[in-house]
């Protein structure tokens, strides 16, 4: 999750920027703020030989590609660049009680792209940006603060939550019941992707109440 605070100006601007990534669905969030050389696009992750080359060519390609973008392939360029290895999908606005903040949701794979919200708030430097990202698999949290490109608040923390959560057995989606978009106050004991029951204790005790 990704917060953005007023703190001077650009709201507005940024807000259309997020507009603008959410309706084209072919560049993702994290392109839209420093894309994946083209190059690197064109050739498959991780490196290997393509298109007929031999060792030379092949070589020379990892060579050139190394000196000019500092990595063979896109999985290391993003990895570097983003601190992530592929682009997310912006799930939309959480709605905000503050006119001057502004929530967005994804997901990211295996860790959060820290570098590539510091760059956004270079995009953005009257901005105040918060990252914060929970790891279920090995059950930790934490939360960044970024400011002009700057690591202005930064902190981490076993999730209190970690003990609370539910999988979906159908599915193997979890629900944090604290996440009202993924689990609803109205039916805390259904999956909402797929509605299957995810714990009978609550259920019966919904029932009975």
């Amino acid at each position: 999750m990704v917060t953005a605070k007023w703190k001077w100006k650009q709201m507005d601007e940024y807000k259309e920027f997020i507009d603008e990534v959410e309706k084209n669905k072919n560049i993702g969030f994290l392109s839209a703020i420093d894309p994946t050389p083209a190059e690197l696009n064109v050739f498959k992750s991780p490196v290997s030989k393509e298109f007929g080359e031999d060792e030379a060519l092949f070589r020379a390609r990892v060579d050139r590609c190394i000196q000019l973008y500092w990595a063979k392939d896109r999985y290391e360029w993003r990895t570097r660049n983003w601190w992530t290895k592929r682009d997310v999908d912006i799930f939309g606005w959480l709605q905000s009680k503050r006119k001057d903040e502004a929530v967005i949701t994804f997901d990211s794979a295996r860790s959060p792209p820290e570098k590539a919200i510091a760059k956004l708030s270079k995009k953005f430097p009257d901005l105040k940006f918060t990252i914060e990202y929970s790891e279920s698999g090995s059950m930790f949290s934490w939360w960044s603060v970024y400011i002009d490109w700057e690591l202005d608040e930064q902190e981490y923390f076993d999730d209190p939550w970690f003990g609370e959560w539910k999988a979906c057995t159908k599915c193997w989606e979890e629900h944090a019941p604290d996440d009202e978009c993924m689990w609803s106050e109205d039916h805390p004991w259904l999956c909402v992707d797929c509605a299957e029951l995810l714990d009978t204790n609550t259920w019966a005790d919904a029932k009975n109440s």
